[in-house]
């Protein structure tokens, strides 16, 4: 099946370079509380309108999902209990599950004393030692500096590479590369943060005829204060989504989720501006938090999406089904148009 425009081309704006679930109330927090968001940026791109007002909501809301997928799920993944459902199965575009899988992968080699040590065993001029075969054809490298084989440590540096690999939603060529910037305390046992770098070079996704691709790089902080809470923190300055004649940037952006898997519940806060050289510009932000059960869309709170002259377009969920879309196309701080839709239709964009 074809992946949709509005899903590939939103894949950009708010990429959470990691794994693909989760799920916390406020009260699972991390050890090291990132930064709140910062406040978005004054409204001077472009004007919201009862004609644009559908197709920018949906950008915003896949893109926010699109770096969502990217953060628990997989850089956050080998941290999270084995069996968790955290993240609603139409919310996962293909190019994320790629990036965020090369992601797991990276976080799974220099996290687990096992992989470390076969990763210490082999010999530098062998790139094939860790590779994994593709379903379809290619396969996927690892590679990786150690600075201490036993453990997670300051200055690990690894390398996933995809050299098209092949499987049944399309073929992934490109790389992630990630690297530890500071741990605190043991990640096997809260309370323990840990800083990475995470770059995007050059990943691009081909299926039926089309392909996608993503560049650029962000920070992620993975934080836990108490057995069965987790905390994923990230913030970049630009990062690029390519699809067919569009380019959409995610500028100076923030994702920051919090899951508590005791009660199956999650947070989420995003802050940031998308620039598409189709759509537009726009500031969003979410002044009221987002919360949801694990594996639902969220069933409370608000996207407030910023365009030029004060116009506005604010998304609230109504429950994990059903959300609200209110249109202010004159700036004077009142809706102006307003219509029910389900969160599934409007990340369809349909």
């Amino acid at each position: 099946m074809r992946m949709s425009r509005g899903v590939l081309l939103a894949l950009a704006a708010t990429l959470q370079v990691a794994c693909g679930g989760g799920g916390g109330d406020s009260s699972g927090g991390g050890g090291n509380n990132p930064p709140p968001p910062p406040p978005p940026p004054p409204p001077t791109g472009d004007t919201i309108t009862s004609t644009n007002g559908m197709a920018v909501a949906t950008a915003v809301v896949t893109t926010t999902t699109f770096v969502q997928d990217l953060g628990l799920p997989d850089a956050a993944g080998p941290f999270v209990p084995a069996g968790v459902t955290v993240r609603p199965a139409s919310a996962n575009s293909s190019l994320a599950v790629g990036i965020g899988g090369a992601v797991r992968r990276g976080v799974e080699a220099i996290s687990k004393i096992e992989s470390r040590l076969a990763i210490a065993a082999c010999e530098p001029e062998d790139p094939d030692c860790t590779a994994v075969q593709c379903t379809l054809g290619g396969d996927i490298t690892i590679t990786a500096t150690l600075a201490d084989d036993s453990t997670l440590t300051p200055g690990d540096v690894v390398s996933v590479v995809y050299n098209s690999c092949a499987e049944a939603d399309g073929t992934l060529n490109g790389g992630v590369n990630l690297t530890v910037t500071t741990v605190d305390g043991d990640p096997n046992v809260p309370p323990f943060s840990a800083d990475l770098d995470v770059a995007i070079d050059s990943v691009a996704l081909t299926h039926e005829g089309t392909t996608v691709s993503a560049n650029g790089a962000l920070g992620a902080t993975i934080s836990s204060e108490a057995e069965g809470t987790l905390t994923l923190a990230l913030a970049g300055t630009e990062l690029a989504t390519v699809l067919d004649d569009d380019t959409i940037t995610l500028q100076d952006f923030t994702s920051t989720e919090s899951d508590d898997f005791n009660a199956g519940q999650y947070t989420l806060d995003v802050a940031g501006t998308i620039a598409s050289d189709v759509q537009g510009s726009y500031a969003f932000e979410t002044p009221t938090t987002l919360t949801g059960a694990g594996g639902e869309f969220p069933s409370a709170g608000e996207i407030l999406i910023h365009g030029a002259d004060d116009t506005s377009a604010r998304i609230t969920a109504l429950d994990n089904t059903n959300v609200r879309l209110e249109l202010d196309t004159d700036g004077d701080g009142e809706p102006d148009e307003s219509s029910d839709t389900t969160w599934t239709d409007l990340t369809d964009g349909t």
